[in-house]
């Protein structure tokens, strides 16, 4: 299986990119991924992930 990425401009519906996200919304996105990211063990296998 070969995964191309994409940008999200072409992977999202029009509906999508017209709605506006607001600045805390995106800060609590950043902070609840950069925790999500700090708990992966790079030494686990993918079975744990």
């Amino acid at each position: 299986m070969n995964l191309l990425p994409q940008s999200p401009s072409k992977s999202l519906s029009k509906a999508f990119l017209k709605q506006s996200v607001r600045q805390d919304e995106m800060a609590r996105f950043k902070a609840a991924l950069a925790l999500l990211l700090d708990k992966i063990d790079l030494k686990e296998s993918e079975e744990h992930l």
